[in-house]
């Protein structure tokens, strides 16, 4: 059978609108039976329900129509700065037609990393382990 050329539109939900859907599923309605009627996976409607003590805190603090939870945690300056720094240096080698591996990259980036540190204040934190324990998925396969 060939595939449909039409790709499928991707369905966003408010924070109400998942809001409503665990509200019917603690009222008995089926999980398929809702996915069914809002045309997605039976799966998007679990992952509600699983996350629902998270979702329902966040309706509680989040302004109307909001279809993010809003991350308490924020990102430290040097890490934007990073980002910045290491992309504009990987745009010049780009440029200069220069190889790039993993490991070359990495190797620039804790340079740059280090630099960035020594710009800080002191008593400044710039290391934090939850957020090096969320970009261990990013940076698999690199090693620096």
């Amino acid at each position: 059978m060939p595939k449909s050329s039409a790709a499928k539109k991707r369905k966003v939900f408010t924070l109400e609108d998942k809001k409503s859907i665990i509200e019917r599923l603690q009222n008995g309605e089926r999980q398929i039976d809702l996915a069914s009627e809002f045309g997605i996976a039976k799966s998007t409607i679990g992952t509600m329900w699983q996350t629902r003590d998270k979702l329902l805190a966040a309706c509680e603090t989040s302004a109307k129509g909001s279809r993010r939870i809003s991350s308490k945690k924020q990102r430290h300056q040097v890490m934007d700065e990073l980002e910045k720094l290491l992309l504009i240096w990987i745009e010049d080698m780009q440029m200069k037609g220069e190889p790039m591996p993993g490991e070359h990259i990495c190797r620039k980036a804790k340079k740059i990393f280090e630099d960035l540190v020594q710009e800080y204040p002191e008593g400044e934190s710039v290391d934090d382990e939850e957020e090096e324990d969320d970009h261990k998925e990013d940076n698999k396969g690199f090693k620096g």
